[in-house]
């Protein structure tokens, strides 16, 4: 019998990686501020989770290594996806393709990783127990998860509920199977055996969807942009992105 999950998952792939195909992926992200601050935040953890001496990185889901390629100069990178077409892109760009189903295991020996990016990857796979189980076993003590996924109690799903009476497409697309806010993911990371180092969102006031109505898209863009360096310090938990760093304990604390 096909596994359900897998099935699932090379749907998901299919959504993930359409901007990809036609290589429209990375030029998106610069022009995309949404995805960009993602992006950014993702680069900034990684470089400072990673020794000095470069270290492994892992990016789950990599898809074409267009953003963890800039790490390949001074770190070993892992690209881990579903599908052997992009991750032939990803290898030359440097990043060192494995073809697996994330949502069964991952194909690495354990305690050998400084740092998991897992990008829009949690919120597919039916059970995040088994596939956190997997991401700690391959950390060093110490090392970092860089984890993004849709918050459920995001500002703009909530003014969805109420003004359209059904979600936000953002939070429940197709093949979303599991839901997150930033207090059931932590307790759900602590359970799993990490401590939570940081907890970021993107945006509480969605910048990256007025920006393109006419006339008054620029103006209010630059509003909430503005509004976003306040909100998402004091409202966190209405951001439209749960961004979180956990760490793998170290075995002195353990």
């Amino acid at each position: 019998m096909r596994d359900k999950t897998l099935g699932a998952l090379e749907h998901i792939q299919l959504a993930h990686d359409q901007g990809c195909e036609n290589k429209t992926y990375e030029p998106w992200t610069k022009k995309n501020i949404f995805e960009k601050r993602r992006r950014d935040w993702i680069l900034r953890c990684l470089y400072r989770a990673l020794p000095q001496s470069g270290g492994v990185v892992v990016d789950l889901g990599c898809g074409y290594g267009y953003m963890t390629k800039q790490l390949v100069s001074s770190a070993r990178v892992y690209g881990l996806d579903l599908k052997e077409g992009p991750l032939r892109d990803a290898l030359q760009q440097g990043v060192q393709p494995i073809v697996c189903n994330l949502a069964n295991e991952i194909p690495l020996k354990s305690d050998t990783v400084d740092a998991v990016v897992a990008g829009e990857i949690i919120e597919h796979i039916m059970e995040p127990e088994v596939f956190l189980a997997q991401v700690l076993r391959i950390l060093k003590p110490g090392g970092k998860l860089i984890l993004t996924t849709p918050n459920l109690k995001a500002l703009i799903s909530l003014v969805y509920m109420i003004l359209r009476d059904r979600p936000s497409p953002q939070v429940f697309q197709p093949f979303h199977v599991r839901f997150f806010t930033f207090t059931s993911l932590a307790k759900l990371l602590r359970e799993a055996g990490f401590r939570v180092l940081s907890r970021r969102t993107n945006e509480v006031l969605p910048s990256s969807v007025v920006r393109y109505l006419p006339v008054i898209g620029k103006p209010l863009c630059f509003l909430f942009d503005f509004s976003n360096i306040l909100l998402n310090i004091l409202f966190r938990g209405l951001g439209t992105q749960i961004m979180v760093m956990a760490e793998k304990a170290r075995k002195e604390n353990r």
